[in-house]
């Protein structure tokens, strides 16, 4: 609604190069549980309802999804934290294939329920999720054509 998001990256991410900020910037990787539903699912939905695709929207959540499921791995254990931290440890320790541990933690966190397209979208974030455990984000990003170029700062 009136966010042109091509200056807006530029704009985050002048704003995140400065050093001076990095405790802010930390903080906008905690408590994704609660920020997500709001901010992402709901756009999500709204696109999907307006008869578009979510692909973008639904990579944010694949890729905080992986993040959990990497810390103590890939990620150091404190690296972010989430209010959800100890039911999501229990539920990637289940070792669950990659749809249903996207719809668990849909489940887990309260992400869409009740919504009509709720499904559709943990389909969507399930592939992404596929896509982050065989290449990583190289590949995630390359599979909605997004190159390796850093985003422009804006003039």
């Amino acid at each position: 609604a009136g966010l042109d998001p091509i200056p807006y990256t530029a704009e985050l991410a002048q704003r995140f190069s400065n050093t001076a900020l990095a405790h802010r910037t930390a903080q906008i990787a905690n408590d994704g549980s609660q920020k997500l539903p709001q901010r992402i699912v709901a756009s999500a939905l709204a696109r999907m309802e307006a008869g578009l695709l979510p692909e973008h929207l639904s990579l944010v959540v694949a890729a905080w999804i992986a993040a959990c499921a990497a810390r103590g791995g890939a990620l150091p254990e404190a690296h972010f934290t989430d209010p959800l931290d100890a039911a999501l440890g229990e539920l990637f320790g289940r070792n669950l294939p990659t749809a249903t541990m996207a719809e668990a933690v849909f489940d887990l966190a309260g992400f869409a329920n009740g919504h009509a397209e709720r499904q559709r979208l943990i389909e969507f974030v399930a592939t992404h999720l596929v896509h982050f455990k065989q290449g990583g984000p190289k590949l995630a990003f390359a599979a909605l054509g997004i190159g390796n170029e850093p985003p422009r700062l804006a003039d």
